[in-house]
């Protein structure tokens, strides 16, 4: 044991003690070991080292050099505009979408208009002044036969 704490158990409290959160009853403790152990001590050192260059305040930005960088970002992206070719709208990206879309619209366009399921509404297509379907709705319900006619004749 040097100064008092093991050097493992120091090697565990050097991020509290270097944070300031090691508690009081075990920081007289690792200070000795910390006077004891030159390995502590050079790891302690390297951990403000790197803390002080983390965090080290930068200096602001002055108006020379913010519009230095705006100029050389906006050269940047004209220069990227400008290298590409004129017929890049017809690039892929905008290809598959529109023959999507226009295989969509010719299959919708070719397909057959298919007969109504519903023998009211087909009743309905083949009468236009409604008079059968009030009819059959105020009658008795028809049978399957019935219902199936009346859809085969509205397909017609």
């Amino acid at each position: 044991m040097e100064g008092g704490m093991e050097h493992e158990e120091a090697q565990e409290a050097l991020w509290e003690f270097y944070d300031g959160e090691l508690p009081l009853e075990r920081r007289s403790s690792f200070e000795s070991h910390l006077a004891a152990c030159g390995e502590c001590r050079q790891e302690l050192a390297a951990w403000r080292e790197a803390s002080s260059r983390l965090f080290r305040a930068q200096a602001p930005a002055n108006e020379a050099e913010t519009a230095a960088f705006a100029r050389r970002v906006m050269a940047a992206v004209k220069a990227k505009a400008e290298s590409r070719p004129a017929w890049s709208w017809l690039a892929p990206r905008w290809l598959a979408p529109a023959f999507g879309l226009g295989l969509a619209a010719a299959l919708l366009l070719a397909a057959p208009a298919s007969s109504p399921r519903d023998p009211a509404v087909a009743l309905l297509l083949t009468e236009p002044d409604g008079a059968g379907f009030f009819a059959w709705l105020s009658g008795p319900p028809p049978s399957r036969t019935d219902a199936l006619s009346l859809m085969e004749g509205a397909a017609r």
